[in-house]
């Protein structure tokens, strides 16, 4: 995996929490009805979060190129106040803010540290050599009938085993939450897919397709399902299926970084195996405006 500079970013992949509608709207409208304004332009969204009967407001924008200013925030109800800022092809906005330390950049970034994959035929090649050797044993074992992957698998199926798995982070209720409201609004753009091996679900995933990107959303793996490679056999299948359906780009979403925990170091690993490109994404900036 190369390390990529995010001036080098190529045009069509983006961040699905910041540039995705598909995403976006089902998700975090709930917003609204608690403070906020949601700030929905073409290409980019934010937050806007009022305080003292919108006397002051907070604007809040996650990898983001377009800089923005109180003229074009003013239809979001924002007329003074601070505004936190973190680009995604762009390193700073310009004259008249500040950065922040980058612990700060840590806590405010859904993941400073991405990774993501140009699709073409024969994908796997680009693989590592552990990979592309246990994808050849992974084939045999589908011909064989030895395990079997759903890629139809009812979004309540994958749900109800993830809630019952052991997970490295705290997140798990929430992100239960958050992809009900996505199935419920935008199922035509998710894909679960379920691995089993004598009729027993030991793994899954979903993954959000938004042209031309797809994303790795989620995903859980029993600790029976490593020596069958399962998790590696949902992937080969993701990277296969997208080829079909036309997408250039498969994001890995979030990586380790120093702040994570050494739980993450384990799936970082076996995602470094996959992905062609390793994008780093420090800097958090503020400006006050009044």
């Amino acid at each position: 995996m190369q390390r990529l500079a995010r001036a080098d970013i190529p045009a069509g992949y983006h961040y699905y929490r910041s540039h995705s509608e598909a995403y976006f709207s089902s998700v975090v409208e709930w917003k609204d009805d608690r403070g906020f304004s949601t700030v929905r332009e073409e290409g980019f969204y934010g937050f806007v979060r009022h305080f003292c009967f919108r006397l002051f407001s907070i604007a809040y924008f996650e990898k983001c190129d377009h800089v923005p200013e109180p003229a074009s925030l003013r239809k979001y109800g924002f007329r003074r106040g601070l505004a936190f800022w973190s680009g995604w092809r762009r390193e700073s906005p310009g004259p008249g803010w500040y950065r922040l330390p980058d612990y700060l950049a840590w806590a405010y970034h859904h993941s400073t540290r991405s990774a993501f994959s140009v699709l073409g035929p024969e994908y796997w090649k680009k693989w590592s050599p552990g990979p592309r050797g246990h994808r050849k044993a992974i084939r045999k074992s589908l011909e064989s009938g030895d395990i079997r992957i759903d890629t139809e698998a009812p979004i309540e199926d994958f749900l109800a085993i993830y809630g019952k798995t052991k997970l490295p982070h705290g997140w798990k209720n929430f992100l239960v939450h958050r992809h009900e409201r996505l199935f419920a609004e935008r199922r035509g753009n998710l894909r679960t897919y379920l691995a089993s091996a004598n009729g027993k679900i030991l793994a899954g995933a979903v993954f959000l397709d938004d042209g031309p990107t797809s994303t790795y959303l989620m995903a859980f793996q029993d600790a029976s399902a490593k020596p069958l490679h399962l998790g590696l056999a949902i992937i080969d299948r993701w990277f296969e299926e997208s080829l079909v359906r036309g997408f250039e780009f498969l994001d890995f979403d979030h990586m380790h970084d120093r702040y994570d925990p050494d739980s993450y170091l384990g799936y970082t690993q076996f995602k470094s195996g996959l992905a062609d490109y390793d994008v780093r994404f420090g800097g958090l900036w503020m400006r006050w405006w009044w």
